[in-house]
C-alpha cells in the first residue's frame, strides 16, 4: 500500500488521539491519562495480533533492543511530556511545538555533528519555523487567560524531539519483524516504563487515580494503537523521508478538528493558526529536502 497514504492515515489517527487526550485531561491528571492510554494501546494491539491470527515474529536480539528503546522514548516518555504540554497549552499550541521544533533540532545536529549544508529550501523552512514559533507564542500569550510561562514550552518541544528519535528507531526496528509485532513490543515497553515508575515511586503513585471521563482515554489509546500499527507499516513499505513530511501535517489536522470537539483549550483558533501553518510548512519542507 502507498506509504504516503499510510503516513497520512497515521497522522490523522495520531491527531485524533491528541485531541481525545486533551479532552481526558479536563478531568484527570496527566499521569492517569498516560497510563490509561498506554494500557488501551497495549490491549488494542494485542487484540489485533490475536484476531489477525498472525504468528508472533520475534525479532533478533539487536532488533528487540531497538524496538524496546523506541517504545521507551515514544510513546513512553514522549506521551507523558506531550500530555503535560496539552494540559498547559492546549493542542493548538502544544502540537505545533511538537512538530515544529524537532526538525530545527535535527537540522542543528546535522550541522554540528555531520557537517551538513543548509541549502536555500532548508534555510527558508528554518525561517518559517522560527517565525511560526514566535507568531504562535505571541498569539497564545495575547489570547489566553492567565497563560502558563512561555519557558514551559520546552515540554512539548521535548515531546516532539522524543517522537522524532523514536521514528528513527522504529524505521530501524521494523526491518527485524512485522509492523504489528513491532507496535506490540514498543507499546509493551512504554507501558512497562510508565507503569513501573508509577508503582515503584510513592510520590508518583499518589498522582494516579481511577480515571473520570474514561471514554476519552479509551478513544485516545485506541486511535494511537491503530496509528502505531499503520505508522510501522508505512515505515516498512516506504522511506522515512517520505513518511516524515506527511506526519508533519498533524498540527494543521489538529487545528481543524480540536475546536469542533471542544478541545482547543482557553484560546481561539484565530490567534494561532498563522503560526501553526508556518511551522507546519517549514517542517514539511525540511522533510522533503532531506
Amino acid at each position: 500500500m502507498n506509504s504516503v497514504f499510510l503516513g497520512f492515515a497515521a497522522a490523522l489517527l495520531y491527531s485524533f488521539s491528541q485531541v481525545f487526550t486533551r479532552r481526558a485531561l479536563d478531568e484527570n491528571e496527566p499521569l492517569t491519562v498516560v497510563l490509561g492510554t498506554l494500557a488501551t494501546t497495549f490491549v488494542t494491539v494485542t487484540a489485533l495480533m490475536i484476531l489477525s491470527g498472525r504468528n508472533w515474529l520475534w525479532p533478533a536480539p539487536s532488533g528487540l533492543v531497538v524496538l524496546v528503546a523506541a517504545g521507551l522514548v515514544a510513546p513512553g516518555a514522549a506521551r507523558l511530556l506531550g500530555a503535560i504540554g496539552l494540559r498547559d497549552f492546549g493542542p493548538l499550541v502544544a502540537v505545533p511545538f511538537q512538530f515544529g521544533t524537532r526538525p530545527v533540532v535535527a537540522l542543528a545536529a546535522g550541522l554540528v555533528f555531520f557537517n551538513e549544508r543548509v541549502g536555500g529550501w532548508r534555510l527558508l523552512a528554518l525561517l518559517a519555523i522560527v517565525a511560526g514559533l514566535f507568531w504562535l507564542t505571541t498569539g497564545f500569550n495575547a489570547d489566553a487567560d492567565d497563560p502558563p510561562a512561555s519557558s514551559r514550552l520546552w515540554i512539548p518541544a521535548m515531546a516532539g524531539l522524543a517522537y522524532a528519535l523514536s521514528e528513527i528507531l522504529r524505521k530501524a526496528g521494523v526491518s527485524f519483524t512485522d509492523s504489528v509485532t513491532a507496535a506490540w513490543i514498543a507499546g509493551a515497553s512504554a507501558l512497562a516504563l510508565v507503569g513501573g515508575v508509577s508503582l515503584s515511586l510513592p510520590a508518583i503513585r499518589t498522582r494516579v487515580h481511577v480515571p473520570r471521563d474514561w471514554h476519552w482515554i479509551l478513544s485516545s489509546g485506541g486511535a494511537a494503537a491503530i496509528a502505531q500499527v499503520v505508522m510501522f507499516t508505512a515505515l516498512a513499505n516506504g522511506d522515512i523521508t517520505v513518511v516524515s513530511p506527511v506526519m508533519a501535517l498533524q498540527p494543521m489536522i489538529v487545528m481543524l478538528i480540536a475546536p469542533s470537539l471542544a478541545a482547543a483549550g482557553n484560546i481561539s483558533l484565530r490567534s494561532v493558526w498563522k503560526g501553526g501553518l508556518l511551522m507546519t510548512m517549514g517542517a514539511v519542507i525540511i522533510g522533503l529536502s532531506a
